[in-house]
């Protein structure tokens, strides 16, 4: 299977969303970080502060702003918050291992 044929199978539409819910969690995430000033285990939950709006603001597109509602593109919304949870993890233990 080709690059272009994966994306023809998933679709531009779920691909989107995904990466800009992704962005908007880590968005949420860097700022909650810095905010903090600390990196403990507590900041592995750090990506759900931007998992909610993400989860609020998709389900909100579907249900106002969309002719057809979708839950897949909400799903696909919400799975873009899964690699930040992933960098946050390796970053909390990659830190805590260089200390």
């Amino acid at each position: 299977m080709t690059f272009n044929e994966l994306i023809t199978k998933i679709g531009v539409d779920k691909i989107l969303h995904f990466s800009i819910g992704g962005f908007i969690v880590a968005l949420f995430t860097i700022v909650a970080t810095l905010q903090e000033g600390v990196i403990d285990a507590t900041t592995i939950a750090f990506p759900f502060i931007g998992l909610i709006p993400v989860a609020m603001f998709s389900w909100f597109k579907e249900a106002v702003i969309d002719d057809e509602f979708s839950w897949m593109d909400i799903l696909a919304s919400v799975l873009g918050a899964v690699p930040v949870f992933i960098a946050t993890a390796l970053g909390v233990l990659f830190y805590t291992l260089s200390n």
